[in-house]
């Protein structure tokens, strides 16, 4: 009997073993510390690169050909990506290369258009299912089609001269702009209820409504910071108790310009430093803006005066207890329960029902000086202090 030879699966493995051998001397003569076989390139602890490093045995799980051709040529995608150093996120660029783990073909050697049209109806199926994922899909299968095209150009497989149906794109880009309009509408929807929340908080600062703690007043003014500043503030939190914000003229005021419109202009220039190491600079403002920041520092200024007293306090005088004026007499007595958790506190007296769980922790601490008063309101002392 004649064994007959298939040619063209010999020339193809031939091609992905050239294609192999060609990604690997490049990639050993650039990153020779890493195993160019190995399930895991450490590409970034090794050599501090933006691409992060990579996990073979994640991404090639879903493949379960013998012949391990789909995961080969994934290799070979890999390391041609890392060379060129882009793009930044490996993982989704071959994410229409992951497609083809669903393909019927016994081989990639074996694909066919058909194979492809297949993955276009699994593709729009899917969207169908999840609207949101529409665009997604749609990237996916312009990058295997690109992916394809250059399996090709290398011998690998055919060149089928495969483009992605131009139905299939316009019916996924339907889904996608539909979803797009109704994620639109409930995220006005949600805004509208968001910034009628936020105008009856703002309301409620302004007209001192009781029922604001200090954190909510707090959470308030930085809401009012965020939206006054002109520049983008990610830095709120770092922000010095003294900042503030000043109108500024122009150095040189310009020929032929009114008085008017030069005065117009400098209430919409504020002055103030940019997020991200941008300098000072003149940035576009409203000018009720400027006194609502500055309320809103004023505020937070307020809320933090006890913690800035205390911390002068200690800092000059580290061994010694703070006590405001009106509980300066408990300086050097005994004290009750209710005592210390007016000092906790720092208020006149003890709050009803019960107490601080700074003042219970403080009070177990002591309990070896703790003793019975001989009056019997007083229930429980600590030694002075």
């Amino acid at each position: 009997m004649v064994k007959l030879v298939d040619f063209t699966l010999a020339q193809r493995e031939k091609a992905l073993e050239n294609w192999l051998l060609e990604c690997k001397t490049a990639f050993n003569r650039k990153f020779p510390k890493i195993d160019f076989d190995s399930e895991h390139w450490p590409i970034r602890t090794l050599y501090q690169t933006e691409q992060l490093d990579w996990h073979f045995t994640e991404s090639t799980s879903a493949f379960k050909d013998e012949g391990k051709v789909f995961k080969r040529v994934l290799r070979c995608l890999v390391a041609e990506r890392m060379l060129a150093g882009q793009p930044k996120s490996l993982s989704l660029h071959f994410n229409g290369y992951r497609l083809l783990d669903r393909v019927s073909a016994g081989s990639l050697y074996e694909l066919t258009v058909a194979h492809c049209r297949v993955l276009e109806d699994h593709c729009l199926s899917e969207a169908q299912k999840i609207q949101s994922k529409a665009n997604h899909h749609r990237g996916r299968l312009i990058g295997l089609q690109s992916t394809i095209e250059h399996m090709a150009s290398k011998g690998v497989i055919a060149r089928l001269g495969y483009v992605v149906s131009g139905d299939t794109l316009k019916k996924l880009s339907v889904i996608a702009k539909r979803q797009a309009r109704e994620t639109k509408a409930l995220k006005a929807e949600t805004i509208d209820r968001k910034i009628e929340a936020l105008n009856d908080a703002v309301a409620a600062l302004l007209d001192n409504d009781p029922r604001l703690d200090a954190l909510d007043r707090i959470a308030i003014c930085t809401l009012i910071i965020l939206m006054c500043a002109p520049s983008r503030i990610n830095e709120v939190l770092c922000m010095a108790v003294d900042d503030h914000v000043t109108v500024e003229g122009y150095a040189h005021k310009e020929v032929g310009r009114s008085s008017e419109v030069h005065s117009a202009h400098q209430m919409l220039l504020i002055t103030m430093k940019g997020s991200k190491g941008a300098s000072w600079s003149a940035k576009p403002a409203l000018l009720f803006m400027i006194d609502l920041f500055h309320f809103a520092i004023r505020t937070i200024k307020r809320q933090g005066e006890r913690s800035r007293l205390l911390v002068e306090w200690y800092s000059k005088n580290p061994r010694t207890l703070y006590l405001p004026p009106h509980l300066e007499h408990l300086r050097g007595r005994n004290l009750t329960r209710h005592d210390l958790d007016s000092i906790v506190g720092l208020r006149d007296t003890a709050r009803a029902g019960t107490f601080n769980a700074t003042t219970e922790r403080i009070f177990h601490k002591l309990k070896s000086s703790v003793f019975k008063a001989e009056n019997p309101k007083q229930k429980t002392a600590i030694g002075g202090m």
